[in-house]
């Protein structure tokens, strides 16, 4: 009885801890966390509150014979069952930590690569594309000044290069991993399909998305998922000549879904063997994901899950 309101207390740090949004998103955790507190409460109870003919507190009015006469089951049997539950509970947390560490290793692994790629490219844009374009910008002006021109054509030329080194200046400065809240990724993706809109003015669009969401992702993972979105979405105007274009996106059991059907009459299987679909593809490995595709005269759906990396800062 001297360990019962440890024991207690234990109990309810363990329904407490389940609710912290640090593991909202391992979900299979948290239901085991509470299983584990269920199972220890319950263990708690049959230990703690139900002695053998014992007078001490509620032990003087139920005992383990008592029990038995009132849920027709020994108490003994419910202790067993709750320290087996006890144990598999635990044992089952140790793994899925084991398997949320090795993620985390190998998203870092991941990002390391990264950054040194993205270093060996930030490298060539500077030494050798932008200054290229930076030549290239001041033979238009010499030669704008030695002709007496300064033709649309030159003007615009100009302006398109102005705007290209402006863009890598701004890869070049960017961090190689950069953390977008939840609001941010719905907007980047509103954004994607409002872009889709003004591009294909006579496309009718519906777009959903879950806002019930929670943590952060990095940069590179929700460039994938924007690429995926845009090209998916061109893919059904382009190729299947779609009029109707619906958009559903949610987060279900830690993983991020994207439907994307239309009324067009189908893909074709040279187009599924394209640049397109190969690039899709490519982008959903790399995120780990899964895509299936369903084609048909009268319309293609494509679903995509890929795993919710859940980040806090």
């Amino acid at each position: 009885m001297s360990a019962l309101p440890a024991s207690l207390l234990t109990s309810f740090a363990l329904f407490t801890y389940a609710h912290d949004q640090s593991i909202k998103h391992l979900g299979k955790v948290r239901q085991t966390i509470y299983l584990l507190g269920f199972f220890f409460s319950l263990y708690t109870i049959s230990v703690g509150f139900i002695g053998e003919n014992v007078n001490i507190l509620w032990a003087s009015s139920i005992n383990s014979e008592t029990f038995l006469f009132i849920f027709k089951i020994p108490v003994e049997l419910v202790r067993i069952t709750s320290a087996i539950s006890i144990s598999i509970c635990v044992l089952f947390i140790i793994k899925e930590f084991d398997i949320e560490k090795r993620l985390r290793t190998k998203e870092t692994e991941a990002l390391y690569v990264r950054s040194f790629e993205h270093k060996k490219t930030a490298s060539l844009l500077h030494d050798v594309v932008l200054q290229h374009l930076f030549a290239i910008n001041l033979k238009i002006d010499e030669h704008s000044k030695k002709h007496h021109e300064n033709t649309t054509e030159l003007t615009e030329a100009k302006s398109s290069i102005q705007h290209v080194m402006h863009d890598i200046r701004n890869y070049l400065n960017s961090p190689i991993v950069r953390h977008v809240s939840i609001q941010e990724l719905q907007n980047e993706l509103q954004t994607c399909v409002l872009k889709q809109k003004q591009k294909f003015k006579d496309i009718e669009y519906s777009f959903t998305i879950n806002s019930l969401l929670f943590g952060h992702q990095n940069t590179t993972r929700l460039d994938h998922i924007k690429h995926i979105l845009n090209e998916c979405v061109e893919n059904a105007i382009r190729h299947s000549n779609a009029t109707k274009i619906s958009v559903k996106i949610s987060v279900e059991n830690n993983n991020l879904f994207i439907i994307i059907s239309d009324n067009g009459h189908g893909i074709s299987k040279q187009t599924q063997n394209g640049y397109g679909i190969i690039s899709i593809q490519h982008r959903i490995k790399m995120c780990d994901g899964e895509i299936h595709q369903d084609s048909t005269s009268k319309g293609t759906t494509y679903e995509i899950q890929i795993p919710w990396l859940w980040e806090a800062i």
